[in-house]
């Protein structure tokens, strides 16, 4: 699973601390860290209707999940 997220996000950390005490394995992508790991959320975030409420609130939309299965998410509870 990879989570696109940021160290610097409280609803992050929460995440991060979440999916550690259930023992979920995933490969975190810090968006705010790097320029190609932003873009590349950003191509994500801007081609999906899930973002859409979070870019009319002007959220940057993370954390977001993206199952081993393809399927996006922004709920922690669909990936534990």
């Amino acid at each position: 699973m990879k989570f696109y997220g940021s160290t610097e996000c409280s609803r992050c950390r929460a995440a991060i601390e979440e999916l550690k005490e259930a023992g979920t394995e995933y490969e975190f992508i810090d968006v705010i860290g790097s320029k190609d790991n932003l873009k590349e959320f950003l191509q994500l975030r801007d081609s999906s209707s899930l973002f859409d409420v979070a870019r009319q609130e002007d959220r940057i939309g993370i954390p977001a999940f993206i199952k081993d299965d393809g399927e996006l998410t922004l709920s922690v509870a669909d990936v534990k």
